[in-house]
């Protein structure tokens, strides 16, 4: 009950897109909790435990030569779209948070995101600079644009001492550079994301572009119904991936991360994943 005078905004109807969206996010937080467990514990029991979180991560399968992963993980794109994106990946949660955090709340002053075209040249030029350093044994060129290992750096050098102090551990010293640069490098990815959504993973992340290539043809994709759609413009400003071009009613499947956020907010059911 309400007292007199107050108001109780109505709470929204659990609609099919909303329930996709909470059981999206609840999947990347349970690996993202997952993996950050994995790059910050010492016990061996829970390294071995988690260990397979890792061992999906597309840039250190393609590294280690597992072209028979590297395929599934492209059939997987071909069928289902960047959903390794919204929920795999390490990095692209954590970005996922940070630029969510603004957007929080009634009187949030964030900008809405809208439509980009997008950066296909660049995002080619770097996916082939990614491999070309792989396949001329440059790692640290590969290290510099994979997405697990920004997370990783970051988790080791500061996760993990973090933990173990808590614990009442002896701390593991760290390279002062190591730490400085992992931690600029984070901080810069999540301030992108904070004011850009996914910016990073549809302009620099190799994987992102890799999975791109699959995605832009996959059997499950977000339609938008034009006899339905009345052009409120909700789903653009809340496409963190900028691909809902409006204007010709489309969704860029080559930079979707399918997270759902889209079915959710549209007042009409004119967008759905099918």
């Amino acid at each position: 009950m309400t007292t007199p005078g107050t108001y109780r905004k109505p709470r929204r109807p659990l609609t099919a897109g909303r329930a996709l969206r909470y059981g999206r996010i609840a999947a990347a937080a349970a690996m993202l909790v997952a993996m950050t467990v994995l790059l910050t514990a010492s016990a061996a029991w829970i390294v071995r435990a988690l260990d397979w979180t890792a061992r999906i991560q597309i840039v250190p399968l393609a590294m280690s030569g597992a072209v028979a992963a590297l395929v599934v993980q492209a059939l997987v794109a071909l069928i289902f779209g960047r959903i390794y994106c919204s929920v795999v990946c390490p990095l692209g949660v954590a970005q996922d948070v940070a630029a969510r955090l603004p957007r929080m709340g009634r009187r949030s002053t964030a900008r809405p995101w809208r439509y980009a075209a997008p950066r296909t040249p660049l995002r080619l030029a770097l996916l082939g600079l990614c491999v070309t350093a792989g396949l001329c044994a440059m790692p640290a060129v590969v290290s510099l644009l994979d997405p697990y290992s920004t997370y990783a750096r970051f988790a080791s050098q500061w996760l993990r001492p973090a933990v173990q102090w808590a614990g009442g551990s002896e701390v593991a010293a760290a390279s002062g550079l190591a730490a400085a640069v992992s931690l600029a490098v984070m901080a810069a990815v999540l301030a992108t994301a904070w004011r850009g959504g996914r910016t990073v993973c549809n302009t620099v992340c190799p994987a992102g572009t890799f999975l791109g290539l699959f995605s832009r043809y996959s059997l499950l994709h977000f339609d938008i119904d034009t006899d339905q759609c009345v052009n409120c413009r909700k789903c653009e400003h809340a496409c963190k991936g900028h691909c809902i071009d409006l204007d010709d009613h489309v969704v860029d499947g080559s930079r979707c991360v399918v997270c759902f956020d889209c079915t959710a907010v549209c007042p009409e059911g004119a967008i759905s994943y099918t």
